[in-house]
């Protein structure tokens, strides 16, 4: 019997020495889900007050803190609120309208860096207790429909940056595919 004790105290003592310490600072850096909730939202609210060609949220902003990372940020947007084709009630999308379509998207990219960009300066405020030399990343993914013409348009958007320079307004990484 004292034999069998040993062994689970010599098994519980090398199984408590694999548990890893947490690092003092790990608590500091950890973000509220509180405040990335509130970005989430001040994202999708300023997309969906764009005027006169609001964005349309196809899938909400998410997103998360990655501890020695950063944070990040997806979402799924359409350019325009687009309409539908085909199917038996829907109608047909004339040649113009599809070039009108395209325009538009064209003419919100803009738009929609310049909304990117300020969710990543409000992102490193809101995030007080980020190191500064960790990352803030926003990326979008476009949706578009089978019938239009997506030439000049990225299928994605990332906008990536640390949080010193986030602040400063800085080297930020911009890149589409």
């Amino acid at each position: 019997m004292k034999a069998a004790g040993l062994v689970l105290l010599l098994a519980a003592c090398a199984g408590a020495a694999q548990i890893a310490a947490r690092p003092a600072s790990a608590d500091q850096t950890r973000l509220s889900l509180d405040v990335i909730r509130t970005l989430e939202r001040v994202f999708d609210n300023g997309l969906e007050s764009v005027r006169p060609e609001p964005i349309n949220v196809v899938g909400a902003t998410r997103g998360l803190y990655l501890p020695g990372y950063g944070l990040v940020f997806t979402a799924e947007l359409d350019l325009t609120l687009t309409p539908v084709s085909g199917g038996m009630m829907l109608r047909q999308i004339t040649p113009a309208e599809r070039a009108a379509i395209h325009d538009k998207k064209l003419a919100q990219l803009p738009v929609l860096e310049q909304l990117m960009r300020g969710m990543v300066t409000a992102s490193a405020r809101a995030a007080d207790t980020l190191p500064d030399h960790e990352r803030i990343v926003l990326a979008v993914r476009l949706w578009y429909q089978a019938f239009e013409d997506q030439n000049g348009l990225p299928r994605e958007i990332l906008l990536s940056t640390d949080r010193k320079s986030a602040l400063s307004g800085q080297k930020l990484e911009v890149s589409s595919k």
